[in-house]
């Protein structure tokens, strides 16, 4: 076996390249370039219905609803991608000639028409 010790000075010359590297010789500098980048996309026709519950409460036919109506309020909100389009059976008649879509008034149907 050789009592020899390594000798680092070989790698001096690979040391002081390393931290040019790492620390740099002068002050980094940035660039910039733009480019066009097209982007598509295609949006399927969709709709999303919901609604508040109408509560009429209670009803009396025979005293304090024979000549005064039972009103009450609810709410069908409906949205939808541009182009589709929703049809909702027995009301759509009256949104259609509203003037103000927030505000349809529906009057109540009996089960039998």
């Amino acid at each position: 076996m050789s009592n020899k010790k390594p000798t680092f000075g070989a790698w001096r010359p690979v040391a002081a390249m390393a931290a040019v590297a790492v620390f740099g010789a002068g002050p980094a500098q940035a660039g910039s370039a733009t480019a066009s980048l097209a982007v598509s996309a295609t949006v399927i026709n969709n709709c999303t219905i919901s609604t508040a519950a109408v509560a009429f409460g209670s009803y009396d036919p025979v005293v304090a609803n024979a000549s005064t109506n039972l009103d009450s309020t609810g709410g069908i909100t409906i949205a939808c991608t541009k182009g589709a389009t929703a049809t909702i059976e027995g009301i759509s008649r009256a949104i259609a000639s509203a003037s103000n879509l927030s505000e349809v008034t529906l009057p109540m149907e009996s089960a039998a028409s």
